[in-house]
């Protein structure tokens, strides 16, 4: 098995960077209304879990979870129309 270099490994996270804000770029493009009012309920619920968190001597695992934000960016409905 090849191992990557650290230097080819930044390299990597340079490349994932640049690939997502493409991808970002074209979401918000296609983005509609119930697009920015499930995204900004989903705001609201990490800003009140990192506002508690704040207030606790430890980290909590905040309320939104992974699946809440794929659920809420929709990716798959907002690339299938590349047209607009």
């Amino acid at each position: 098995m090849t191992r990557l270099s650290d230097a080819e490994l930044a390299e990597l996270y340079v490349v994932a960077g640049a690939l997502e804000a493409v991808a970002i770029a074209a979401a918000v493009r296609r983005a509609e209304p119930r697009d920015h009012e499930e995204l900004g309920a989903v705001h609201a619920r990490l800003e009140e879990s990192m506002a508690r968190a704040r207030g606790e001597a430890h980290l909590e695992t905040p309320d939104v979870t992974e699946p809440d934000l794929d659920e809420a960016a929709d990716f798959h409905r907002l690339s299938r129309d590349s047209t607009r």
